[in-house]
């Protein structure tokens, strides 16, 4: 069962229950998912359940640009490197659902063959090497 939530009783509802918890940035912006994911946290640990038996999903929407940087997931292939892999490492999210921008075919091209894979391999290596990233290993 995946629930999408954002309120304090439906964030508990989901980490006692729920297999995944879906959010997106344009409800949820990811300086609000450190308390969100903590309620889910809490919830599934008081339930007797690990936290991590709740997969965190995210939507997210922007535009891959050739240079232009104009804030969150508005910018290059490295922004939204550095931003998701932030996600990921700091905010515990598992998995990325894309609502590309225009043109879609391209944005979902370069998403899928130059930014994920990047990210991936940034991930793996600050859970290696946290000393390099600054990130730490249990992310």
């Amino acid at each position: 069962m995946w629930i999408g939530a954002y309120g304090p009783r439906m964030l508990a509802l989901t980490g006692r229950l729920a297999d995944g918890w879906v959010s997106s940035a344009a409800f949820l912006l990811p300086d609000k998912l450190g308390d969100a994911q903590r309620r889910l946290d809490d919830a599934a640990a008081a339930e007797g359940r690990s936290p991590d038996a709740v997969r965190r999903i995210y939507d997210i929407g922007g535009e891959i640009t050739d240079g232009a940087d104009r804030g969150f997931l508005q910018g290059p292939v490295t922004r939204w490197v550095d931003e998701l892999s932030s996600l990921v490492l700091e905010a515990g999210i598992d998995t990325f659902v894309l609502w590309a921008g225009m043109p879609r075919r391209r944005q979902m091209e370069i998403f899928a063959g130059e930014v994920m894979p990047a990210v991936r391999a940034a991930v793996e290596a600050a859970r290696l090497d946290p000393e390099v990233t600054g990130h730490d290993s249990t992310g």
